[in-house]
C-alpha cells in the first residue's frame, strides 16, 4: 500500500482539493484520490447497467463514484435516489435495503467476507510493491507465483485475490496503476 505521505502529497497537488483533506484519518485518505472523470464516467455507465440488471448496491457504488470524484451526478442516480428516499419516507419500503441491497449478502458470514477482503488487500499491495521494485516485471503467471509463494497459496487463489481486491477496491487500485506507470517512465527515461 502507498505510503500516507505520498497520498497527502498527490492530494496537495490536485487545484481542485483545495486542501480537503487535513484532518481526515490516515486510513481514509485513498478515499479522496482523484480519479477521471473518463475512468468515473465509465465506471458510472457500468453501474447503470448492473443497476437496470437488479444489482441494487451498484447506486450505492454509483452514489460513492460522484462523491469521491466530484463530478456531476447523473439524472439516473439523482431519480433512483430520490425514489428510494420517498418510498422509505413515506414507509412504502420497509428498509433501505431494498433500495440499495444488503450489506452482507444472506447465508455470507460477514468475519470471513472482511478477512477474505484483507488478505486480498495484502496480495494486492504485494504485487504492486514488486512490480515497482523490478519495472521489468509485467503482471503474469510469474509474478503471481512469487506472490503465492510469500502467501503460501496457489498461484491460481493469487490471481482470484487479486481481481477481487481490484474490482473491490478501484481507487487504490487506480491510483496504484498510476504510481506504477510514473515507476515504469522513470526507469525507461533511465535507461536511454
Amino acid at each position: 500500500m502507498p505510503e500516507n505521505d505520498d497520498i497527502r502529497k498527490r492530494l496537495d497537488e490536485c487545484p481542485w482539493l483545495g486542501g480537503d483533506h487535513e484532518g481526515v484519518p490516515e486510513n481514509e485518505l485513498k478515499l479522496l484520490l482523484p480519479r477521471s472523470e473518463e475512468i468515473v464516467q465509465e465506471s458510472l455507465s457500468e453501474l447503470k447497467e448492473q443497476y437496470i440488471g437488479g444489482e441494487k448496491g451498484a447506486l450505492t457504488q454509483a452514489i460513492f463514484e460522484c462523491f469521491t470524484s466530484r463530478i456531476a451526478v447523473p439524472k439516473w442516480v439523482r431519480f433512483e435516489f430520490a425514489r428510494a428516499y420517498y418510498s422509505v419516507k413515506e414507509f412504502s419500503s420497509d428498509s433501505w435495503d431494498e433500495h440499495f441491497g444488503r450489506p452482507v449478502e444472506k447465508g455470507k458470514q460477514k468475519a470471513a467476507l472482511k478477512k477474505r477482503f484483507e488478505k486480498a488487500g495484502f496480495l494486492h499491495s504485494e504485487v504492486f510493491r514488486i512490480l515497482e521494485e523490478d519495472p521489468t516485471l509485467g503482471l503474469d503467471d510469474e509474478v503471481m507465483v512469487i506472490v503465492a509463494e510469500k502467501f503460501g497459496i496457489k498461484k491460481s487463489l493469487a490471481w482470484e485475490y487479486y481481481k477481487y481486491y481490484k474490482d473491490s477496491d478501484p481507487i487504490l487500485h487506480e491510483y496504484l496503476e498510476g504510481c506504477l506507470r510514473t515507476t515504469r517512465e522513470n526507469f525507461a527515461n533511465k535507461s536511454r
